[in-house]
C-alpha cells in the first residue's frame, strides 16, 4: 500500500510540473524540472521499497518534507502578493498527508518488530 501511495504521488508531481509548463499563462520550466525530478525520485523510492524499504521510505520522507517546505514558502509569497493560494495549499496538504502515511507506516512497522521475539 505504501509503495502504491508513493508511486501515485510521484506521478502527480510529474503531472503537476508538466501542467504548469504547458499552461499558456504560466509556462514554468522550473515546475517541469522540479516536478519531474521529485516525481521520478518518489517513483524510484516506491520501486526500491521492495528490496530496501528502510532506505526507500526514509528518502521518500525527506523528499516529501522538502516539498512541504517549498509549498509553505510558496503560500507565503503568494499571500504576500495577493494571489490565490489554493493550488499551493492543496499541494502542501497532499505532501503532508503522504508524509503522515509514511510516519504511520513506520510506527506500525516498529511496533510489529518490537512485538516479535
Amino acid at each position: 500500500m505504501y509503495r502504491a501511495i508513493l508511486a501515485i504521488y510521484g506521478v502527480l508531481n510529474i503531472a503537476g510540473g508538466l501542467g504548469a509548463y504547458l499552461a499558456p499563462s504560466i509556462r514554468s520550466t522550473m515546475s517541469l524540472i522540479v516536478g519531474g525530478l521529485t516525481g521520478l525520485a518518489l517513483i524510484g523510492c516506491a520501486a526500491m521499497a521492495k528490496s530496501k524499504p528502510g532506505m526507500a521510505f526514509r528518502t521518500a520522507g525527506v523528499v516529501c518534507l522538502g516539498l512541504a517546505g517549498f509549498w509553505v514558502y510558496r503560500i507565503a509569497t503568494l499571500a504576500q502578493s495577493g494571489k490565490s493560494i489554493g493550488m499551493a495549499a492543496g499541494n502542501l496538504v497532499l505532501a503532508l498527508a503522504v508524509l503522515g502515511v509514511l510516519g504511520v507506516g513506520h510506527m506500525a512497522s516498529r511496533r510489529k518488530h518490537k512485538a516479535s521475539p
